[in-house]
């Protein structure tokens, strides 16, 4: 009988007898991206413009400089696409993080699976809360479980 190690509880052990190609690396689409950008700044500017142009119709004199207003919309579309952007920045490290770093984890699902798992059930702040909680936890007799 042929046994095969696939996941033991002590990081340095894990990151020496796992090959590099367990771990999951997510594909980013560089359209995609580059697409949902432009959308963010086109949904900015056009809120921008109809608070501006609605501000000016009711009232005499429009707000001094649009270029305010528009960092205000800037602001108010960050603001409601930031889970997005963390689970983003997720992503990021676990596309290009080396492997040796990635290896050391010895929880399943991974400390950053978990936390985008757990962005995606409880919110941005919440999530990122109950990850660095599963990050403080990450030892060598390992952790299971899903947020």
């Amino acid at each position: 009988m042929k046994y095969e190690i696939r996941y033991i509880n002590n990081p340095k052990i894990n990151s020496l007898l796992s090959s590099k190609e367990s771990l999951y690396r997510p594909v980013f689409f560089v359209r995609s991206i580059l697409f949902s950008f432009l959308c963010f700044f086109l949904k900015s500017f056009l809120l921008s413009s109809a608070f501006y142009y609605s501000f000016s119709f009711y009232f005499e004199e429009p707000p001094h400089s649009f270029f305010l207003v528009y960092l205000g919309a800037l602001v108010f579309c960050f603001a409601a696409t930031q889970k997005r952007l963390a689970i983003f920045c997720i992503h990021l490290y676990q596309r290009f993080a080396p492997y040796y770093i990635r290896l050391k984890c010895c929880c399943l699902p991974s400390c950053s699976q978990y936390t985008i798992i757990a962005i995606q059930k409880y919110g941005l702040l919440i999530g990122v809360l109950k990850g660095f909680i599963h990050y403080r936890r990450c030892k060598p007799p390992g952790v299971t479980g899903f947020p």
